[in-house]
């Protein structure tokens, strides 16, 4: 049995898409994987629809190293990353972090005549777990839990490449003591956190249910 199962859920009026962990140490790449499958089985192809290309899709750590190699090596490669492909802003000390979009609020990253993503394959993890379906709440409960880790570490990768000489963003904008150590610090793969790691006990035990 796969670490995780993603399966179609009934809504009100109309099919959308749930999950269920089945190994106390399933990771949220293996929450991915079993995106995949489920997309694979139960979605038509995407291409030629890009009806989620125009919202917001936050930047997350976990998003660095599939992006990273889409340009030349860097020393610093969170700040090559957001520079290339993000934005960055400070309101309230808060740092929000997503992929750059145009002035018609399009992705960066979408070929509008084609209508589909030139970047499909290094994708963020906003973008591979979303489909135009319902998700269930506690589906919904995961994604922001790995989003909200992920911008923090990101936040804190960005102040350490600067620390280290890389071009001040943050530094001196922002307390640092609002982005303390989670999870995903120190991990090579951000991915590979395990999805009890990151989210509350009482939604993890949710998780767990069939």
């Amino acid at each position: 049995m796969n670490k995780v199962t993603v399966l179609p859920c009934q809504f009100d009026d109309c099919v959308g898409y749930d999950l269920q962990i089945n190994d106390h140490d399933a990771t949220v790449y293996d929450f991915l994987l079993a995106l995949d499958e489920f997309a694979a089985e139960n979605i038509a192809d995407c291409r030629g629809c890009d009806g989620c290309c125009w919202e917001r899709a936050p930047l997350t750590i976990g998003d660095i190293p599939r992006l990273a190699t889409l340009l030349p090596p860097s020393p610093y490669p969170c700040h090559a990353v957001v520079g290339a492909f993000g934005t960055l802003s400070i309101e309230d000390g808060v740092v929000d972090i997503m992929l750059r979009r145009r002035e018609d609020s399009s992705c960066s990253f979408l070929d509008r005549e084609g209508r589909f993503c030139t970047s499909h394959a290094t994708r963020t993890f906003v973008c591979r777990s979303h489909y135009c379906m319902p998700k269930s709440g506690r589906l919904q409960d995961l994604r922001g839990a790995y989003v909200n880790a992920g911008i923090d570490e990101l936040v804190r990768q960005l102040l350490a490449e600067e620390a280290a000489g890389a071009e001040v963003w943050l530094t001196g904008k922002i307390d640092p003591e609002d982005y303390p150590a989670n999870p995903l610090t120190g991990m090579d793969e951000p991915m590979q956190v395990r999805i009890r790691d990151i989210v509350e006990p009482e939604l993890w035990e949710e998780l767990l249910e069939e």
